[in-house]
């Protein structure tokens, strides 16, 4: 396993069989790692929030959190060998944990969404430890230091961060050094799809790119207007500037996150 650094894109590669066994390590290592991914829908939003861009280019591990995302890396020059998303991620750590009989808590969303979440995890990965979640408030400051110390007083191996962006990314890069557990994954909207809220998209239609669709109809207030923005920004802006810098120019100091505001250091 090695990050590939992607027109300015920090991603991990690896096969399925390096992956389990980078978990496996991480899980009996001594550093907290933190686990996340770059989306098709998570790149425009460095233009409010730059911040985010440190964030997660600083990350251990980072895959592809999206079909489309996957092939856009593909299709101009990123050597990945394995495709999966923070849901599948997030599934496997699951499994693992279950297997080892290590331990996993869920922090964030509203008390009955992350009540019911914990109770999944229990019901699904009996083997494993699950402790009581903590559903973070408002996740202000004083909430985050609350939520730090429930946190530290269970240590759980596990870490998922159900909160939304870039509250998620901040705290994860904000108190890793702080925090007793081994992983942390920022899976934001996962926790709805664990609680209830909403239902997770089955792998078929993942793998056909159509996992933003079935979240965009499932709450079209919240989601639509958002999505519209992300498909101008790919089909106008991303792609058409990749395929004139990258294929036509043979720019290899092209840089994506320019896209957004994003200097290069």
């Amino acid at each position: 396993m090695y990050m590939y650094d992607f027109y300015g894109l920090n991603i991990s590669v690896f096969s399925e069989k390096e992956l389990d066994q980078q978990i496996e390590a991480d899980l009996s290592g001594n550093q907290v790692k933190t686990y996340f991914g770059y989306s098709m829908g998570y790149l425009p939003l460095f233009k409010k929030n730059p911040e985010l861009y440190t964030c997660a280019n600083g990350y251990d591990l980072m895959v592809t959190d999206g079909r489309l995302f996957y092939l856009f890396a593909k299709l101009f020059g990123a050597p990945l060998d394995f495709d999966i998303s923070i849901p599948f991620l997030s599934r496997k750590l699951m499994k693992i944990a279950n297997t080892r009989g290590a331990s996993m808590m869920v922090v964030g969303s509203l008390p009955d969404i992350n009540r019911k979440a914990t109770e999944h995890l229990r019901e699904n990965y009996p083997h494993a430890i699950v402790y009581d979640g903590e559903d973070g408030g408002k996740f202000t400051r004083e909430d985050q230091l609350k939520t730090i110390e429930h946190i530290n007083s269970h240590c759980p191996d596990i870490l998922f961060l159900g909160v939304s962006s870039p509250k998620k990314e901040l705290f994860a890069t904000e108190w890793k050094d702080k925090l007793k557990v081994k992983i942390i994954v920022p899976f934001g909207g996962m926790i709805d799809g664990l609680g209830g809220k909403v239902w997770l998209t089955p792998p078929l239609l993942k793998k056909m790119g159509l996992a933003t669709f079935v979240r965009v109809v499932q709450e079209p207030r919240r989601l639509l207007w958002p999505n519209i923005l992300t498909v101008f920004y790919v089909f106008v802006l991303l792609i058409p500037t990749a395929i004139i810098q990258i294929l036509l120019l043979k720019n290899k100091n092209y840089f994506i996150p320019a896209l957004s505001g994003i200097k290069k250091h």
